[in-house]
């Protein structure tokens, strides 16, 4: 885990090509993922008006939700990929612009109101789901799928899962799982 605060400021830094990487950091091209879970607990990631104007000293600190939003918009060109998860409707559209959420290229969808539905994925199937299911958007590719999502691996899972990923070289390929098998 890392706090949310300084790692903003250090990958911005990167980004804007201010800050040199340090000799320990992740070799380029290896992508770095930001896991924020109940996205509408963190007031200070709320969007701000695209119309507000700051008043007074151009040096002030940047504004968490200003350098939330540009995260969204520039991090996944910079290996930068954001994984959120919103409890409703209306706190997506209180934390990210229309322009932020485009940049969600896959959405998952429980059970919720067709209008809100059809804002999110421009179908109101998920109006119309059931207990234990969910839908997978991918906005790139088009497709739309219902599927059924199991309950969060217990602990001692996820912590073989966390030793075998330390144990591996970091080459930025994918996980892999030989010696630990998931929860029953």
């Amino acid at each position: 885990m890392v706090a949310f605060r300084p790692f903003v400021e250090d990958k911005k830094l990167r980004i804007l090509g201010v800050a040199a990487p340090t000799r320990d950091e992740n070799i380029a091209g290896v992508p770095t993922f930001v896991f924020i879970h109940g996205l509408q607990r963190f007031k200070k990631l709320r969007h701000e008006d695209d119309y507000d104007f700051a008043y007074g000293d151009a040096a002030a600190a940047p504004k968490p939700g200003a350098q939330f939003a540009e995260l969204i918009a520039e991090g996944s060109g910079h290996g930068i990929h954001l994984l959120a998860s919103v409890d409703t409707f209306n706190s997506v559209n209180r934390f990210m612009s229309r322009k932020a959420l485009g940049e969600f290229e896959m959405r998952v969808l429980f059970q919720m109101s067709a209008n809100d539905s059809a804002s999110l994925i421009d179908s109101p199937k998920a109006g119309a789901l059931g207990l234990h299911r969910a839908l997978f958007y991918n906005e790139h590719e088009g497709t739309l799928e219902t599927f059924r999502p199991y309950a969060m691996p217990d602990a001692g899972w996820l912590r073989a899962i966390s030793a075998s990923r330390a144990g591996r070289s970091r080459t930025g390929r994918g996980l892999v799982l030989d010696a630990v098998q998931p929860p029953a």
